[in-house]
């Protein structure tokens, strides 16, 4: 037989604790973002470019070139996509690219 929860939460309730203190946060968000580039981005573009800065909701990426920072221009709908599946405490809604 089930039991009934005595006090059940409210989905703000569990979404408040799974978001804890700390994810929000530019810098924990960048390095999650560098850690899982390669996914992101797949490997072979992971050695083209890196992700160095957040300004407001923009994460701007170093890219090797200039015909780099076109093709991942190229791309920005399913980098953000992916971004958004794996970081969802990210919220990040634009990219800007930046030749090295």
């Amino acid at each position: 037989m089930r039991q009934k929860l005595r006090n059940p939460l409210s989905l703000a309730d569990l979404l408040s604790t799974a978001m804890k203190p700390g994810l929000s946060d530019p810098k924990t968000i960048l390095l999650d973002l560098q850690s899982q580039w390669a996914e992101i981005v797949t490997p072979f573009l992971e050695r083209k470019s890196k992700p160095i800065k957040i300004y407001g909701q923009c994460l701007v990426i170093e890219v090797a070139s200039s015909a780099w920072a076109q093709e991942m221009e190229m791309m920005k709908t399913e980098i953000l996509k992916k971004i958004k599946s794996l970081l969802v405490y990210a919220n990040i809604t634009g990219l800007r690219f930046k030749v090295n």
